[in-house]
């Protein structure tokens, strides 16, 4: 896999929504501008961005509620796809989510994406159950899938 070098990853701030957004708008079902100016309004959204130097390539946003959050947008941008974007991005939030104590993250996934399917496979996720009839556009089932976060133990630093 050929991954992008020098990408950081940031909270997601207002300065990064124009470009953000245009990410967004890629995804089967994307977030609005007023989606995204909400989640960061919500202290219970943590929102990343992956830039490469300055320039936005793919947005994370969790929801918690208690001990389990959701893994609710998660888009790369066409150009930044399969070369571990969203990986740091998942791998940034879960740590994150982890350090607040959330012990469950949850997420929905198109049957039909193999590559996500993969990838949070290889996080450690699995499927929970099948949800038929769940996206509309285009009509697709969906999966819901999840991870179970260790807690963290006295010999991490």
């Amino acid at each position: 896999m050929d991954t992008f070098t020098h990408l950081t990853v940031e909270p997601l701030s207002t300065g990064h929504l124009a470009t953000v957004c245009a990410i967004a708008a890629t995804a089967p079902d994307p977030w609005s501008r007023e989606s995204l100016a909400a989640a960061l309004a919500d202290a219970r959204y943590h929102c990343l961005v992956a830039l490469k130097g300055q320039t936005p390539v793919g947005l994370a946003c969790f929801v918690a509620a208690q001990d389990t959050a959701d893994v609710a947008q998660l888009v790369v941008a066409p150009a930044a796809r399969r070369r571990g974007v969203g990986r740091l991005l998942l791998g940034r939030g879960l740590a994150v989510l982890r350090a607040q104590g959330i012990k469950r993250v949850l997420l929905e996934v198109r049957q039909g994406n193999a590559a996500a399917i993969a990838l949070y496979g290889s996080l450690g996720f699995h499927t929970l159950a099948v949800r038929r009839g769940m996206y509309q556009h285009p009509p697709e089932d969906g999966l819901l899938m999840a991870l179970d976060i260790p807690p963290k133990t006295g010999d991490e630093t």
